[in-house]
């Protein structure tokens, strides 16, 4: 039950403080009727990510992962006592299945924006904006909205830029890799301009 505020939790002890020998269904329908599992909180596990991101393709209990994977499109699912592990193994040997659900996966992880930083500020941003007027806190709404606003103009796009560089950095390595003594040469001058 998803309760940020503590009100949920005051008007239970509150109730049960009055009505000692209340069961659970009597608090629910006075206290926070239709909320209980309204809310689930499973989270998608940062293995998922590692894997998915390093393109393995994943056996997995079938689930919800946070609605950001599904089963067959993502990931080979698997009964959670294994039962159906002849299934799992003959999926495994089909390699154009395999290499679907790798790059599905992958492309996946990196697309939903719900697990990007931004988006965690704008929930954060949101929380903290509600709980004024839930206090009836004043302050300067005009300047946080500007600085929020040249946040994203100009922060964001340097984030970008600096991941694209990082990215370069990165195939550029991996490319004089193959040639050794370019690659030796290359991290020689690095070495000395740094």
């Amino acid at each position: 039950m998803l309760d940020p505020y503590g009100d949920i939790q005051r008007k239970v002890r509150s109730y049960i403080a009055d009505n000692p020998r209340a069961d659970f269904s009597e608090v629910e329908e006075n206290c926070f009727k239709g909320g209980d599992g309204l809310h689930a909180f499973t989270a998608i596990s940062p293995r998922v990510f590692e894997a998915g991101l390093l393109e393995s393709c994943q056996i997995l209990v079938r689930g919800d992962y946070s609605h950001v994977i599904s089963p067959w499109e993502h990931y080979i699912p698997i009964e959670d006592d294994a039962s159906d592990f002849s299934v799992v193994f003959e999926a495994m040997k089909d390699t154009v299945l395999v290499d679907r659900l790798r790059r599905n996966c992958r492309e996946a992880l990196l697309s939903f924006d719900g697990l990007r930083a931004i988006e965690a500020s704008r929930k954060v941003i949101e929380l903290i904006l509600a709980y004024k007027i839930r206090r009836n806190i004043s302050s300067n709404t005009v300047l946080i909205n500007r600085l929020i606003i040249k946040y994203n103009n100009e922060m964001v796009p340097a984030y970008l830029g600096y991941w694209r560089r990082q990215l370069l950095k990165q195939r550029f390595s991996v490319a004089l890799k193959k040639f050794p003594l370019i690659d030796s040469l290359a991290r020689a001058v690095h070495a000395k301009l740094v």
